[in-house]
């Protein structure tokens, strides 16, 4: 039988090409429950592929950007923002209430309701501006804490 490759052209081997700097030097580290639990948010907050690639680019210093994302303050967010977008529409219904008040009311009764509303409209405005300080104090917070944060 003769032992030559039948096809002169073809490669003797097939699949994958080796690599040329092929890692083979393994090294094993063991955690304790608490630092394991450590390293896993760490590793999640890398956002890294593969827990290896992670634990190499530690050893040898290299930063990772991480981004976090709070999910209670995100909700607490949408939800200001829902109210925000009520005081406008009540903001809007106070101007169709005056008008109704200025139509089909006496002048002296008008202004009596006109006032007992106007009360209202400034407790609601002092509402209104607390939930805007506290929407721009919670987006200066995020914008300080996330935007260059990195693992060290």
């Amino acid at each position: 039988m003769n032992n030559q490759n039948p096809k002169p052209d073809a490669s003797p081997r097939s699949g994958r090409k080796p690599k040329l700097d092929k890692a083979q030097n393994c090294i094993m580290v063991r955690f304790t429950d608490e630092e394991y639990v450590r390293f896993l948010s760490m590793f999640e907050k890398s956002g890294v592929y593969a827990k290896a690639v992670f634990i190499k680019d530690k050893v040898f210093n290299k930063e990772f950007k991480v981004v976090t994302t709070n999910s209670s303050m995100l909700e607490v967010i949408s939800i200001l923002t829902n109210l925000h977008a009520q005081f406008r529409a009540v903001g809007v219904n106070i101007n169709q209430i005056t008008k109704v008040f200025q139509t089909r009311f006496s002048e002296k009764r008008a202004e009596w309701m006109l006032q007992d509303l106007l009360r209202h409209s400034m407790e609601l405005i002092k509402i209104h501006s607390q939930v805007l300080y506290i929407l721009h104090k919670i987006e200066r917070e995020n914008l300080s804490n996330y935007p260059n944060t990195t693992l060290k």
